[in-house]
């Protein structure tokens, strides 16, 4: 088991992106780029021999079982397990978290929060590209993503989303919408698409015979493509993603 995208981005959203023991922010621009510092450390051990395992709680990859900590501070809980028992560790993840939620000024800044988690654990830049590359012939399965992205955000974050800022929840909005129109449109015309696998991955062929359906598939692959770019402009030039 692997820590999902949905449990990551919960960690970072309610940890505000900080340290739970040292409060620095583990997500930093370095050279126009964003440098992620955090780890998303177990509090019960995970495997055999690793620190406060118990084998009822082994592998036990979800939230509940984790907590957000710079490298610094991950070593050195680890190294000193007699020192940062179970209960510890939980008193200061339930700590830190209270005074994020409590805080007005941290919870103003839940989109900026939201964002980099998104852009740390998505691929938006090879997104960008697959979208841009969408046509009636070929649409890719990675449109599934950005679906998986929403129900994380709807999933995961229902006390920031949707988000603060309008323009980021309209761009956001806008860009699910005409995915979901995608697969709709697929899952009701299934006899008009055709799946095929190119290379590892399943694509959706619209089929030219049916010009009404083909015209209607390039016009909202063209709709996804400017609202995907909008956002992903947006995210960058706002948010330093």
């Amino acid at each position: 088991m692997a820590i999902s995208d949905r449990d990551t981005l919960l960690l970072y959203s309610r940890s505000a992106g900080l340290c739970n023991y040292c409060k620095k922010d583990v997500l930093n621009p370095v050279y126009n780029d964003m440098s992620n510092l955090g780890e998303r450390a177990h509090i019960y051990g995970k495997n055999e021999g690793s620190a406060r395992y118990v084998p009822e709680m082994a592998n036990n990859d979800t939230y509940s079982n984790l907590i957000l900590l710079c490298r610094e501070h991950h070593k050195l809980i680890d190294d000193h397990p007699e020192k940062y028992p179970v209960n510890l560790l939980y008193k200061i993840k339930n700590d830190h978290e209270m005074r994020v939620s409590k805080n007005p000024l941290i919870k103003c800044e839940a989109d900026t929060t939201i964002v980099l988690g998104i852009f740390t654990h998505f691929p938006m830049m090879y997104l960008k590209k697959v979208v841009s590359e969408f046509e009636p012939e070929r649409i890719t399965s990675d449109i599934l993503i950005l679906i998986e992205i929403e129900n994380v955000l709807k999933d995961a974050h229902s006390l920031d989303y949707p988000f603060k800022s309008t323009n980021l929840y309209e761009l956001t909005n806008n860009m699910f919408f005409f995915a979901r129109k995608i697969i709709t449109l697929i899952s009701d015309n299934a006899l008009d698409f055709y799946e095929y696998m190119s290379g590892e991955k399943l694509c959706y062929q619209c089929s030219s015979n049916n010009p009404i359906l083909y015209s209607e598939t390039n016009h909202l692959i063209n709709k996804l493509n400017k609202a995907f770019d909008y956002w992903y402009i947006y995210c960058k030039q706002t948010y330093g993603v």
